[in-house]
C-alpha cells in the first residue's frame, strides 16, 4: 500500500505523462505476489500507468532499475528484492545518481528488513496495524504503523496510517 500510494504522489508531481516501473527479482515475486491489477487500481496506481518487469536475478534487476530511472519518461521505480539480493553502498548510489539524471523516485521494496547501508535517502520499515471494523462489523480500512528509520532531510519518526483512496 505505502510504495503505491508513494509511486501515486510521484506521478502527480511529475507529471501523469510519465509511468511506473515495478521491478521483481522472480523470487521476491515467488515470496510477496505479483502485483494485482485491480488491487493496484484501488491503491491508486493505475494500471493504465504502470509497466511490470520481471528478472531472474538481483543484478538484473538493479540494472533494469538503473535505466528506468535514468529515463525522463518514468515517474517512479519500484524494485522489488529477496532480502538476500546483493544491494550495495555503491549500487544504491548508482541508484540515487540515476534518478537524479532522470528526475523520479526510485523505491527499494524488501520483504524483511535488511541493516545494511544504502545511500538512500529515508529509510521506512512498513507494518500491518488493526482498524477498527466498519459500521456493519466488517474489515474496516486497511492500516499499516509506518517507521522512518533515516530522513537525510530531516527528523524520523513514526505514524500509523489509516488508507482512504479518496
Amino acid at each position: 500500500i505505502f510504495v503505491s500510494g508513494l509511486a501515486r504522489l510521484a506521478l502527480n508531481h511529475y507529471g501523469r505523462n510519465r509511468r511506473v516501473v515495478w521491478i521483481q527479482q522472480d523470487l521476491a515475486r515467488l515470496e510477496g505476489g505479483a502485483p494485482y491489477a485491480p488491487g493496484c487500481d484501488a491503491f491508486g496506481l493505475n494500471t493504465s500507468t504502470l509497466l511490470i518487469v520481471r528478472a531472474s536475478r538481483g543484478t538484473d534487476a538493479l540494472w533494469a532499475m538503473e535505466e528506468c530511472l535514468r529515463s525522463s519518461s518514468v515517474a517512479a521505480v519500484i524494485g522489488e528484492f529477496t532480502p538476500e539480493a546483493d544491494i550495495d553502498l555503491t549500487a544504491s548510489r548508482r541508484l540515487s545518481l540515476a534518478a537524479q539524471m532522470g528526475g523520479g523516485i526510485g523505491l527499494l521494496l524488501r520483504h524483511k528488513p535488511n541493516p545494511n547501508p544504502l545511500a538512500a535517502a529515508t529509510r521506512w520499515h512498513v507494518t500491518s496495524a488493526s482498524a477498527a471494523a466498519d459500521r456493519f462489523g466488517g474489515l474496516g480500512p486497511i492500516a499499516a504503523s509506518l517507521s522512518l528509520t533515516k530522513n537525510r532531510r530531516g527528523p524520523c519518526g513514526r505514524w500509523n496510517l489509516l488508507w482512504n483512496h479518496h
